[in-house]
């Protein structure tokens, strides 16, 4: 059955949230949906960039058949000339 639209979805460096975003679509099992969100103060350069993890349903709010597959990592994360 399809999961609603409206589950969050957390993206995370060095286990702290950084920002969030929701889905907008309702989703079958195996469906995905792009999303994103803006982080306020990223790192600057390649030499101070993280690790963000990004967790669908970080809330916890939905049960899940494959609770295992729920995290994704984006590494060497940094956004330059911007501060």
């Amino acid at each position: 059955a399809p999961v609603a639209p409206g589950i969050t979805v957390g993206f995370y460096a060095s286990g702290s949230l950084v920002c969030s975003a929701v889905t907008t679509e309702a989703l079958d099992p195996e469906e995905c949906e792009v999303v994103s969100c803006l982080w306020a103060t990223p790192p600057a350069s390649e030499g101070s960039s993280v690790e963000v993890t990004v967790v669908p349903d970080d809330a916890d709010a939905y049960q899940e058949c494959k609770e295992g597959n729920n995290e994704a990592t984006i590494p060497t994360v940094y956004c330059s000339g911007i501060n």
